[in-house]
């Protein structure tokens, strides 16, 4: 028991001797590391689950011109109705993002990203989607996904 004893005060005399680089080393991690952090861009993911009866919403639009499809065929249909570019003009002025946008070129460009930020999942058999955006702004994010919604 005493030659435990005096092992542990050995390594507690040993810390006691580096505590002042230990504490030195231990506020450069926390500088560095809360620097990181600030350096961070600031993200905000805004998302709203709704439910689509994809059986009669699309049946009126279908009859006749297609055979019956299953649920995940539907949910295909649904995603490129959603992006078509009716569809993002209406996006895009909801959401107030046409302000920033002078000539065409910018248009595609903000449809083409517009296509690729905005996020449909889910809707296999139960039909309910997770429909998620992710911007800068808090405000923009929620625009865009009430838009979408609309």
């Amino acid at each position: 028991m005493q030659e435990q004893l005096s092992e542990v005060f050995i390594y507690i005399k040993g810390v006691l001797q580096y505590k002042w680089f230990a504490i030195m080393l231990a506020w450069i991690i926390c500088l560095l590391g809360w620097a990181f952090v600030m350096l961070l861009p600031n993200k905000y993911t805004s998302e709203a689950k709704v439910h689509v009866d994809t059986k009669t919403l699309l049946q009126p639009l279908l009859r006749g011109i297609a055979i019956q499809q299953d649920g995940q065929g539907l949910v295909i249909l649904m995603r490129k109705l959603m992006f078509t570019v009716p569809n993002l003009k209406k996006i895009i002025l909801l959401s107030n993002l046409d302000a920033s946008v002078t000539n065409d070129l910018e248009r595609v460009e903000l449809y083409e990203h517009m296509k690729k930020k905005i996020s449909i999942t889910g809707g296999k058999y139960d039909g309910l989607f997770n429909i998620s955006y992710e911007a800068n702004a808090p405000d923009l994010a929620k625009n865009v996904v009430t838009a979408v919604l609309t």
